[in-house]
């Protein structure tokens, strides 16, 4: 009888870890943690720290008892394997993991979580996601633990996707950068995502229905620049929030945003604020990319159905979720800048506002009443 390839990556040995950050000496000689905009590798294998560090730059050198590596590469090539993510609310101490919960249960004693007992959010996320590194000798995981809300967030539903492919998926890890603006200071910091370059958001859209995934990118042929489309505006087919969240975020121009967002709109789902955020930002994004000029070498033409979605939506004067689309196609900084925008001009958040403030707000933004502060990008 074969042995499954998820029995068999619940045995494979890890080879190192995957870091954010790293500690650096403070001025009364202690350390302090500091976050990287790049991959630190460490590893107890002094080779494959070497490799690492020939493949993506940087100098192997002796960390503690194992080898590191602080690379220059903000996206390398991983596989994602089965049964790859597992993430937990925890507490620790000097002392190690003092709780560690699912949400409601305390796994370490059987008892109910109790990350929220005294009013306030004790615990902290803590994803811990095995990937394979497919251009390092050996076969042996390499572990990356964000403890970020926005990498429980994101990450682990990325990974699960993925995995219900069924077999092992090419993609890239990528840092993320964030930028939220609080009190009139800019906070930088990145997030880890996947990124599988070489499938279009409609093959793994269709591949988690099926679960079959068909030929990569660079064997699909024109037939496939469609993809994301058809899977999503199939006759019968019904996609949950997270999944058509999964496809935005592996959605590669404005036109398959605007097509997600019609299927939000005509099925009736229901985003998280959270999701609505995350998607507004994609948006943004995918303004910003379409923008930007292209490589002297690409002749990629632009498709002839790739519009702005505030062009592309039939306004109804009270559908609060247009109206906001429409602000957010048209603003040119990040979300967090126009909810600040929003509240300083209208006098409420957003998700507090009705359609009269969106539409003064949007009629502001369009003739040039209200702009980004200077700088503030």
């Amino acid at each position: 009888m074969p042995i499954r390839p998820s029995m068999i990556q619940r045995r494979l040995a890890e080879a190192g870890r995957i870091r954010l950050g790293h500690r650096v000496p403070t001025k009364n000689n202690k350390l302090r943690p500091e976050k990287l905009a790049t991959f630190r590798f460490t590893s107890p294998d002094q080779q494959r720290i070497e490799e690492i560090a020939a493949l993506y730059g940087g100098t192997a050198q002796p960390w503690e008892a194992q080898w590191e590596v602080i690379t220059e590469a903000d996206r390398i090539p991983i596989n994602v394997p089965p049964n790859a993510s597992r993430e937990w609310m925890e507490l620790w101490s000097g002392g190690g993991a003092v709780r560690r919960c699912d949400g409601d249960t305390e796994i370490k004693s059987g008892k109910p979580c109790l990350c929220r007992a005294s009013g306030q959010m004790a615990c902290k996320p803590h994803t811990r996601v095995s990937l394979l590194l497919p251009q390092v000798t050996g076969l042996g995981t390499w572990r990356i633990e964000p403890k970020s809300w926005d990498a429980a967030a994101e990450l682990p539903d990325m990974v699960e996707f993925l995995s219900q492919v069924g077999r092992y998926v090419d993609a890239d890890l990528v840092l993320s950068p964030r930028i939220k603006v609080k009190d009139g200071k800019t906070f930088n910091w990145w997030v880890p995502l996947l990124d599988p370059t070489n499938y279009t958001s409609g093959q793994l859209v269709e591949a988690a229905r099926t679960g079959e995934l068909a030929t990569g990118r660079s064997g699909a042929g024109p037939a496939l620049a469609g993809a994301a489309r058809t899977a999503i505006s199939a006759p019968g087919v019904a996609l949950a929030a997270d999944d058509l969240m999964m496809a935005a975020r592996l959605a590669e121009s404005t036109g398959e945003l605007r097509t997600i967002w019609e299927h939000v709109k005509s099925e009736g789902v229901r985003l998280t604020r959270e999701q609505r955020a995350e998607f507004d930002q994609l948006v943004i994004a995918a303004k910003q990319a379409a923008q930007s000029p292209q490589d002297a070498g690409t002749t990629r033409p632009e498709p002839a159905d790739e519009v702005e979605i505030v062009d592309a939506e039939p306004v109804d004067e009270d559908d609060l979720g247009v109206l906001w689309m429409q602000i957010v196609a048209a603003w040119p900084g990040t979300t967090s800048e126009l909810e600040v925008a929003f509240e300083g001009a209208m006098g409420a958040l957003p998700g507090d506002a009705g359609p009269d403030e969106h539409r003064g707000f949007l009629d502001a933004l369009k003739s040039g009443r209200i702009k980004p502060l200077k700088g503030a990008a």
